[in-house]
């Protein structure tokens, strides 16, 4: 099994997927264990935990979840994650319905259809730009579509479509990467700039 629950408070995702983890759900802390996971953590790392304290966040196309552990981690009040891989979703949506209670909704789902009605202080987008890109949605398109999830503040992954030499490789995972190419792009809020209250829900 790619992601699975091991008893009695760890969930684990193997270091031959795309990214590769273990989490320990009792205190809340998320280790990266292969190359390409350990990259997109040392690009984020010194902005990601106050970002998301005490803020709601959402990761769209989050994978096996590791973000969504790290927002847990650095002390999110709650978490989406959006993937749309069967593969990808199914397993941690089966290792989370073992674990304890946590504030986090998995969701199965595409972007940008199905963010629609989501919201949330923080929403990252690091592992979607791309395909994105060579699915002819322009980096302006995305950021249009992110930023109705969120008054906050977006974490996006920038490529260039016209960077072959990153394209070919950022879709490997035996091949190590730095990820330079992380725009933060702080929205300006209609609101008081408090965080969003409710948790998260279906509707």
């Amino acid at each position: 099994m790619p992601v699975e629950f091991e008893d009695p408070h760890y969930i684990r995702a193997s270091e031959d997927m795309y990214q590769s983890y273990i989490f320990d759900t009792e205190n809340r802390l998320c280790f990266p264990t292969n190359h390409r996971t350990k990259a997109k953590w040392e690009a984020l790392h010194e902005v990601f935990p106050d970002l998301v304290r005490g803020r709601a966040f959402m990761d769209v196309g989050a994978a096996q979840g590791f973000f969504c552990w790290k927002a847990l981690e650095c002390g999110a009040q709650w978490v989406y994650g959006l993937e749309k891989r069967e593969d990808y979703w199914r397993p941690v949506y089966e290792a989370l319905a073992h674990a304890e209670r946590l504030p986090v909704f998995w969701l199965h789902g595409s972007f940008p259809e199905d963010l629609k009605y989501k919201r949330a202080d923080i929403v990252l987008m690091l592992s979607l730009s791309h395909h994105l890109a060579r699915a002819h949605m322009d980096f302006d398109h995305q950021l249009r579509e992110l930023a109705l999830a969120t008054e906050r503040t977006l974490l996006v992954e920038y490529i260039s479509p016209d960077d072959g030499v990153i394209m070919n490789i950022i879709c490997r995972i035996d091949i190590p990467v730095h990820y330079l190419h992380v725009v933060s792009i702080f929205l300006q809020t209609s609101g008081d700039g408090s965080p969003y209250q409710s948790g998260p829900s279906n509707d």
